[in-house]
């Protein structure tokens, strides 16, 4: 999700946080050229990921809110699809990738904003910067962990009613790696492909055992060009990251100043959990090992569980003259 987060050294406890600052252009879709590997895929990558209604074949559900929906489909959600199952429903991968986030543990729903970092979710990473992300699950009702390699068409959980959610019903979006929706078209919806509010579709989503080779996204190195950092080179996995690691950073900043942070927030933001700053030389450049020990002592609720994943929001950015520092975008993360 991104964030604009205003943070002091000299007082860490008072954070501002915006959410949805993080505006779609059309016009900053990247492509990605398989033979240039330097190139990074933050936005919409080709070629295009093919998805299937991700319930069961032969069920059909009615989309009570589409692209761009009045209710809460604006900003990061834009391009989310809601439809109304009720509780209980079997969910299904819409295509084949790797579980990077099981949430499961909230059981209620309300109508309040705030929850919505409190509804039960998955998320799979179907390589080159594509996720697609399943909200509001029931609870409890996981069939997968993190990690887990999935087949397209194969049960993942249960539809239900969790976090900022009016009544039983599935969002689902495909996104990139800042979390924004983006764009998506279902093969087995007629015409465009893209659900239309108020129109019910029949699944065509049959579960194969064909196993693709699955390759995790990079971490997404230009992320925080609007930061003033550029990324050159790291060692961080992707999204999905061990905590028991070395890591490595290097780039160039593209503002002048002395210092720069890495740090982790809680999903909704608040006061950074974890920090730590490094160097810049005279000529922007910076080069920097980091763990992230001490992390789980001060993460409330960190889980040891693969069926209950640590989100984080990370970002890097530059530290101010006088101690403070901000961030206008963030990556999530999820920690083991």
């Amino acid at each position: 999700m991104g964030l604009d987060a205003k943070l002091s050294s000299w007082n860490s406890l008072w954070v501002a946080v915006i959410f949805n600052v993080f505006v779609w252009n059309p016009s900053r879709l990247v492509a990605f050229d398989p033979d240039c590997p330097s190139q990074d895929r933050l936005f919409v990558p080709s070629p295009p990921l093919e998805l299937r209604l991700p319930f069961p074949p032969q069920t059909a559900y009615l989309v009570i809110q589409g692209v761009g929906g009045r209710f809460s489909h604006y900003g990061m959600n834009y391009y989310a699809v809601d439809f109304a199952m009720p509780e209980g429903s079997v969910v299904c991968a819409a295509a084949a990738g790797r579980v990077v986030c099981v949430q499961q543990r909230f059981k209620t729903n309300t109508m309040d904003p705030t929850a919505r970092t409190r509804a039960n979710r998955i998320v799979i990473d179907h390589g080159n910067g594509y996720f697609t992300q399943y909200l509001h699950l029931l609870h409890n009702s996981a069939l997968v962990k993190e990690g887990d390699i999935v087949t397209q068409g194969q049960p993942i959980g249960r539809s239900g009613n969790t976090g900022y959610s009016s009544q039983p019903h599935l969002h689902f979006q495909l996104q990139d790696t800042l979390g924004q929706s983006v764009p998506l078209r279902f093969a087995d919806v007629p015409g465009d492909g893209v659900p239309m509010e108020g129109k019910e579709y029949i699944s065509q989503n049959k579960a194969t055992t064909e196993c693709k080779t699955i390759v995790s996204s990079p971490f997404p190195r230009n992320a925080f060009l609007q930061n003033g950092i550029e990324v050159y080179t790291t060692t961080l996995p992707g999204v999905l990251i061990p905590t028991d690691r070395i890591y490595r950073i290097s780039g160039k900043t593209l503002a002048r100043s002395t210092e720069g942070v890495i740090f982790l927030l809680p999903p909704e933001g608040g006061t950074p959990l974890w920090s730590q700053r490094f160097p810049i030389q005279n000529d922007g450049s910076f080069d920097f090992d980091f763990t992230f020990q001490g992390l789980r002592a001060v993460a409330p609720e960190w889980s040891t569980e693969l069926h209950e994943s640590n989100p984080f929001a990370l970002a890097i950015t530059l530290v101010d003259q006088n101690g403070s520092y901000w961030s206008d975008v963030s990556v999530p993360v999820f920690l083991r």
